[in-house]
């Protein structure tokens, strides 16, 4: 169920839709037991002028903390929907309402947003710990350390997967559990935010934190570019070398810096193209999928052969995935290849529903194309 309602999730994701009202009333099951989201009265583009909507004690039950905070130009977006998602997880695992002892819009507003309390799992709660896991990373009270729907949806389909060919792992629930009443602790990733260490020449080296280095490219004053990206490239260099560094800031190290040599914002190493060919191939590759982008660039290097060995039906593989995470360039692509045979066997009808999708994400280049081949 919990899948089902990820996949409609992160589609309103590829389309730049958010729903705005996630919440087990809007969840319909059909008479196959399939999950589908309903109710989208309140629904929205993503670029539209979607400020706080107007708040009743159910929907508050699922309503991210910062729009609680009721900010005049605070505008919703998917790290609000995973959010309420995170909320809607729970309550699939616990069968309960979330602060059911609670029936006042306040009290729920003062927990939520100022004690930043989170209802707890069961003790003897027989969810799989991934699915738990995934809860508690969604309803973080800092929106920049949720996980995307895109994550979110891998990890719950793993899970399927998992248990499905493992009944013997996951045991039947049952509603009869001892209530627990103990706040959860909540923390940021602070190694998105601490100096890397064991550095080879530090004397040298500015201090600057992963999350300030991933800035400095998009810093500009007058015009002009004023990030400090030599220093930025260097700190993508330590995280990336230093083996105490967090997989996940790895990752986005090695992102940076295949980005940086790229787009030519540092000198060019020997090898150059090899380089970014590998470190995008990594990012790529993660579980995680943090960066989606990183599935584009390297069906990038595959398409033109450039780093690695030209190879059109692989890079087909790698721009259908990015095009599933809601990369638009990726579904213009696709629908590109498909519609010209080109790594595959020609598919107008595949072809057309990529074009189209980009078009409703207004592609200029999917636009023209579809003009030209008169869809």
């Amino acid at each position: 169920m919990s899948l089902d309602i990820a996949r409609g999730l992160n589609f309103l994701r590829a389309v730049e839709i958010v729903h705005r009202d996630i919440r087990a009333e809007n969840i319909l099951i059909t008479i196959n037991e399939t999950a589908k989201l309903a109710n989208f009265k309140l629904s929205r583009y993503l670029t539209a002028a979607t400020l706080n909507q107007g708040q009743n004690l159910e929907r508050v039950r699922y309503c991210a903390p910062e729009l609680l905070d009721r900010a005049p130009n605070y505008k919703y977006d998917h790290k609000c929907e995973v959010y309420s998602f995170g909320i809607l997880l729970w309550e699939i695992a616990e069968g309960k309402i979330p602060y059911e002892g609670s029936n006042d819009i306040v009290d729920i507003t003062d927990k939520v947003r100022n004690k930043m309390y989170r209802e707890p799992f069961s003790e003897n709660n027989q969810i799989p710990g991934e699915f738990k896991k995934l809860e508690i990373e969604a309803v973080r009270h800092d929106p920049t350390f949720r996980p995307k729907i895109t994550k979110m949806f891998e990890v719950l389909r793993n899970c399927v997967k998992k248990y499905s060919q493992d009944p013997s792992g996951f045991c039947n629930l049952t509603l009869n559990r001892k209530p627990s009443t103990p706040k959860r602790a909540f923390s940021i990733d602070q190694d998105a935010y601490a100096l890397p260490i064991n550095l080879p020449d530090f004397e040298s080296f500015k201090y600057m934190t992963l999350a300030d280095a991933a800035k400095q490219h998009k810093i500009y004053k007058n015009g002009k570019p004023s990030g400090d990206v030599k220093t930025a490239y260097k700190c993508f260099e330590a995280y990336t070398n230093n083996p105490n560094t967090t997989k996940r800031n790895r990752v986005t190290a090695k992102y940076y810096k295949a980005v940086y040599i790229s787009r030519g914002f540092v000198e060019s190493p020997p090898n150059k193209d090899k380089i970014v060919a590998e470190l995008f191939k990594e990012v790529a590759d993660d579980e995680e999928n943090e960066y989606p982008e990183a599935r584009v660039r390297y069906g990038d290097c595959l398409f033109n052969g450039k780093g690695v060995d030209k190879n059109e039906s692989e890079a087909l593989k790698y721009f259908e995935k990015a095009a599933e995470d809601g990369v638009v360039v990726a579904m213009y692509n696709v629908g590109n290849m498909y519609y010209n045979g080109v790594g595959c066997k020609k598919d107008i009808e595949k072809a057309k529903n990529y074009i189209e999708l980009a078009v409703y994400n207004g592609y200029e280049a999917a636009i023209k194309f579809r003009n030209e081949y008169k869809f």
